[in-house]
């Protein structure tokens, strides 16, 4: 699967490659961080209006990263953190989403639908060290698969779950 920003500019994604190019798909490089992308396999790949990459791979797993600058500079490896898959999945109305971050920094936790629209902000602060647990309650929401993404500063994390009522 491909996706274009510009003209000229664009992404594609097949098996464990994550490919951009500068010349309109004549000449292809492949930008993927083997570190975090090792053992996923990758299906499709979008830039939104806000120049966010999205790429969707195996094991319900979906990257992200910062406003396209330089791709190959913005995913890096998640060893520094890890965003659990959250339980229950399905839900209905209410999951846990646990995270475990190994130095005090500010920690991001928002939910988005497919269409790329926050939905809600679980965390916005500074937090300790350690594990941590939030609780989402979707009850104002419609069911269907959304997104929830944890960010660290320098480090995006994106994982998909499933709303069902």
């Amino acid at each position: 699967d491909a996706d274009f920003e510009s003209a000229t500019h664009g992404y594609a994604v097949g098996d464990k490659y994550l490919l951009e190019t500068f010349d309109g798909g004549r000449s292809w490089t492949d930008i993927a961080d083997t570190n975090l992308m090792k053992g996923f396999t990758l299906y499709d790949v979008s830039v939104d209006d806000d120049g966010f990459l999205w790429i969707c791979s195996s094991k319900s797993k979906v990257f992200t990263n910062s406003p396209i600058v330089d791709v190959s500079d913005d995913i890096v490896s998640v060893e520094s953190f890890d965003l659990s898959q959250n339980y229950p999945n399905p839900f209905n109305p209410v999951t846990q989403i646990e995270f475990n971050i190994t130095n005090k920094s500010h920690v991001s936790l928002k939910v988005y639908d497919l269409l790329g629209r926050e939905v809600a902000v679980l965390v916005n602060g500074t937090r300790n060290k350690g594990k941590h647990t939030v609780s989402f309650d979707a009850t104002s929401l419609s069911s269907g698969i959304y997104i929830y993404r944890l960010n660290t500063g320098s480090i995006t994390v994106s994982k998909k779950m499933t709303l069902l009522k």
